[in-house]
């Protein structure tokens, strides 16, 4: 039996993140990264290690490579996130005309079953480990079932190591050293989708589950894809002080309350962390109660959170959005503003995105502010403005949004911001403008997308906020 799990693009191009500046390139070398940004796709390679014996396992990145749907094949599994979502019915349309059973798994599936059953033969539903495992059975005798929900994995120690082995072309990836420490998030974040059909409960793997992966794993470069791998801070620090003899390089993400501890900020840095992630979402008091982010975001406390990481030696890697109802013009200039003022090593900006799932996609869809539900244009780095705002159009959304992204990643800005940081002369610092360089390369392409999507979407659109 013969089964392929596919990771699908957001169409059949191949994308290698091209578009690199030279002097990215270089840097990128001298990193000695991978040869895209891609990491491996962690939730298949979990699949193929509970596989049981005799099944061949293939995988397809299709970011990566070309599907060949001929290729004789028993069973398909497809992960789908949402603005993948109509490549994925695509390529299960595919299959399911040549006979072949298709399979969905992810959050879109979780979040939209009754949507996405009308494109697959089953469905995985929440964490999909010990259903996957009853669906091979099933599938093996002939019995099938439309639906199958995972049990949540209490026992973290008890799930094998991702299978990496099935990666055809690993030199193509960042690194393949990326794994999970911890699973669950117990914010209620209003925005987010990442918890739908999955256990809120924050559960933990035992220092020496998680050391003895990164000693088995090649390389250097450590990823790690948890949603918040600072949640419990006793728990962080040990895991940092367990990492520190391994000399290894790190990225991970957390919440902004974990800054607020030095000794796991000094405890991060001396295991090897040369950037963390943070989820910030807005400077506005305001916003952060209106998404329920309160519990960890402070933005007051911003600027001191930061520093304390450069200090430390890390760079912040921040992540911001812009398109909430407490949100106005005046948004984009006040956030430019705050970025350059605490030099931000690396800034991430999204438009808000209503994602299936989430408490905003409820409301909005109540109140009938989505403009529509094409899950392709359901990407935030993309620009696109898939709902009515409250205090400005779609298009004003759009255009601040991207005229802030055009002055965050000028080269005068990006080149200042780094040598004011205490960070500056780092791998962090490095890695910081090669990740800057290509955000600033892409910008040609991004606005060529927002101008087609806005032809495309809301040309003839009236202009008028919502009044909901």
């Amino acid at each position: 039996m013969k089964v392929k799990l596919i990771f699908p693009s957001m169409s059949s191009e191949i994308d290698l993140l091209g578009g690199r500046s030279p002097v990215s390139e270089v840097i990128n070398r001298l990193l000695g990264w991978g040869r895209s940004n891609y990491t491996p796709p962690l939730s298949l390679l979990m699949l193929a290690a509970v596989t049981p014996p005799g099944i061949e396992v293939q995988l397809v990145d299709e970011r990566l490579e070309t599907l060949d749907f001929d290729d004789p094949v028993d069973l398909v599994g497809v992960s789908v996130v949402t603005y993948a979502a109509p490549r994925a019915y695509q390529v299960a349309a595919e299959y399911r005309q040549r006979g072949v059973k298709v399979v969905f798994g992810g959050i879109h599936p979780s979040a939209l079953p009754k949507e996405a059953a009308l494109h697959a033969d089953a469905l995985v539903l929440g964490e999909g480990e010990s259903a996957w495992v009853d669906l091979l059975a099933d599938f093996q005798r002939g019995a099938l079932q439309a639906i199958y929900r995972g049990r949540p994995q209490m026992d973290l120690d008890a799930l094998p190591f991702p299978r990496r082995s099935i990666l055809p072309h690993p030199e193509k990836y960042l690194t393949t050293k990326v794994l999970t420490a911890t699973r669950g998030c117990p914010n209620t974040c209003t925005f987010c989708s990442a918890g739908v059909g999955l256990l809120k409960k924050y559960r933990k793997r035992s220092m020496e589950s998680v050391i003895a992966e990164l000693e088995q794993v090649p390389g250097k470069l450590a990823i790690f894809f948890d949603d918040n791998i600072g949640w419990e801070p006793e728990y962080a620090k040990a895991l940092f002080r367990a990492m520190i003899p391994l000399h290894l390089r790190w990225y991970g993400e957390l919440s902004a309350n974990a800054l607020d501890d030095p000794e796991l900020v000094d405890l991060a840095a001396q295991s090897g962390c040369f950037m963390l992630g943070v989820g910030f979402e807005s400077i506005s008091p305001q916003v952060i109660t209106s998404i329920r982010k309160t519990q960890t975001n402070h933005p007051e406390r911003y600027a001191a959170q930061i520093r304390r990481l450069q200090n430390a030696g890390i760079v912040t890697w921040a992540g911001f959005m812009l398109g909430f109802d407490d949100d106005d013009l005046g948004s984009f200039s006040g956030l430019a503003e705050f970025i350059e003022r605490v030099n931000l090593e690396i800034v991430s900006l999204y438009l808000l995105t209503p994602f299936p799932g989430s408490v905003l996609f409820r409301q909005y869809d109540r109140q009938d502010r989505l403009l529509h539900k094409d899950w392709g244009n359901y990407e935030p780095a993309d620009g696109a403005c898939v709902f009515l705002p409250k205090q400005m159009t779609p298009a004003q959304l759009m255009d601040n949004f991207l005229a802030l992204q055009e002055q965050v990643y000028s080269l005068k800005a990006v080149l200042g911001r780094l040598r004011r940081s205490p960070t500056w002369f780092s791998m962090g610092s490095l890695a910081a403008l090669h990740l800057n360089l290509e955000s600033r390369s892409s910008l040609p392409e991004l606005r060529k997308k927002m101008e087609a999507y806005k032809r495309q979407v809301f040309d003839n659109y009236s202009g008028t906020p919502a009044s909901t």
